[in-house]
């Protein structure tokens, strides 16, 4: 009888959009890298595609880009470097790029972060450990993210996912074969 006493305190407690299966909203807008208009100058690009892979024109760091996902490059003079999204899931990959160490989860208003470990993510696939850490939306129709964390050189780097609600397990198989495809030099 205690034990199922607990459980009815704890169940309610459990966030709500992991129990739902909604119908998956419109990404977001990717405010802080749109592109330079009619109204405005061109702003200089943080990277490019060439042969299907994202090179950041200022760090040491590429990214293959898949089918399915779609590469948009962030201003040269931010820390926001690229946002890549896949398209069939909304699933969006964010590259921020810092000058700290050691690095740590920045704070994302409406999110609260609720895990956090080192050690090696699986799926990106560089020597040494990093930091992962898991930020829950307050609001259950916002994404999931799940970053991962990395100093090189004195730099860190901060590759956050963000996956809408009903779309974890195909946001993170998409994510991880992009996230393998991440290489320093």
């Amino acid at each position: 009888m205690r034990s199922k006493l607990l459980l009815a305190v704890v169940l309610p407690s459990l966030p709500a959009a992991t129990c739902r299966t909604p119908a998956l909203p419109a990404p977001p807008p990717v405010e802080a890298v749109s592109p330079g208009g009619a109204s405005g100058p061109e702003l200089a690009r943080a990277g490019s595609v060439h042969a299907s892979a994202y090179q950041d024109g200022s760090y040491p760091y590429s990214v293959a880009v898949e089918e399915g996902w779609v590469s948009r490059p962030g201003a040269a003079d931010a820390a926001l470097r690229a946002v890549f999204e896949h398209v069939p899931t909304g699933t969006r990959l964010e590259v921020w790029v810092f000058h700290e160490a050691p690095t740590h989860p920045r704070p994302r208003g409406g999110c609260e972060w609720i895990y956090a470990d080192t050690g090696a993510y699986e799926a990106l696939r560089v020597p040494g450990a990093g930091d992962v850490a898991t930020c829950l939306p307050d609001d259950p129709a916002e994404p999931l993210v799940l970053g991962s964390y990395l100093v090189r050189d004195a730099t860190a780097y901060h590759f956050e996912l963000l996956v809408p609600p009903g779309r974890l397990i195909q946001g993170r198989r998409a994510a991880d074969s992009l996230l393998s495809g991440v290489r320093f030099y």
